[in-house]
């Protein structure tokens, strides 16, 4: 049995985003009728230099991704040389425009992202200890850059797992708070049922529905997932009074 923080992206994760969204680029290219032959792309983690930006810089797209909106659009638009909208179309280069190409590309970025998943839905992930001493999390900072323009996307990558009960609608925190939330996590996880003590594997014998009350010194709320082999028992950890709860979300018959 192990818990899996949902905001953790491997190495070799990274490396498969990065080649894909190479691809992709090159498909949403062509068709927005831009050139690649000097636009530079790079995929990695957020940082707290990332994070440290106000929240209100960053703006929604379609997909899950997100903008940074003090680059400002019209000199990203003469940077990148974005036209208005698919080549078919008459062209301008209208700070709308650039959103539309931005969002594009971050919807086709986000389905990439998608398949990812799926293929490596297989792969055990690691246990809470080894993943709370792994650098970086779940959002992945896409950015492009022509000459002096640059425009940079980010987006949660792990808010496409399917075994996360519902949407993390909170906007997204620093790394170090990440960090130690992460480190308080591993050394404090342990499940309270009433009066009776739990392990986690025991949480495979209780039902959908079921709330378990946790430890106070958590001290940030996360979505968890219960693993069991290749079995997935996801629960949801929220607040419930004064404490800290886990509900189970589904149950897994073995």
């Amino acid at each position: 049995m192990s818990v899996r923080p949902f905001r953790l992206v491997p190495d070799t994760a990274i490396s498969a985003i990065r080649e894909a969204v190479a691809q992709c680029l090159a498909h949403w290219a062509g068709d927005w009728g831009a050139t690649l032959d000097d636009i530079q792309a790079d995929v990695h983690r957020f940082d707290g230099n990332d994070l440290a930006a106000p929240t209100d810089e960053w703006q929604p797209l379609h997909g899950g991704w997100m903008w940074k909106s003090s680059e400002l659009p019209s000199h990203v638009a003469s940077a990148m040389g974005l036209p208005a909208a698919p080549k078919t179309e008459t062209p301008s280069m209208s700070a709308q425009a650039v959103a539309q190409a931005a969002a594009d590309l971050g919807t086709r970025v986000a389905g990439l992202l998608r398949d990812l998943r799926d293929a490596s839905s297989t792969v055990r992930p690691p246990s809470l200890s080894q993943a709370a001493q792994m650098p970086g999390h779940g959002i992945v900072h896409v950015t492009l850059r022509r000459g002096t323009g640059v425009l940079s996307l980010a987006a949660d990558v792990t808010a496409f797992k399917a075994w996360i009960p519902q949407a993390i609608k909170s906007a997204p925190i620093r790394a170090e708070d990440l960090d130690a939330a992460l480190r308080t996590q591993a050394a404090t996880l342990e499940v309270v049922l009433g009066h009776t003590e739990l392990s986690l594997a025991d949480m495979m014998d209780l039902g959908a529905g079921d709330v378990l009350l946790l430890d106070r010194r958590i001290d940030q709320p996360l979505v968890l997932s219960a693993i069991d082999g290749q079995a997935e028992l996801p629960v949801h950890l929220g607040r419930q009074g004064d404490h800290f709860a886990v509900q189970l979300m589904g149950h897994h018959h073995s």
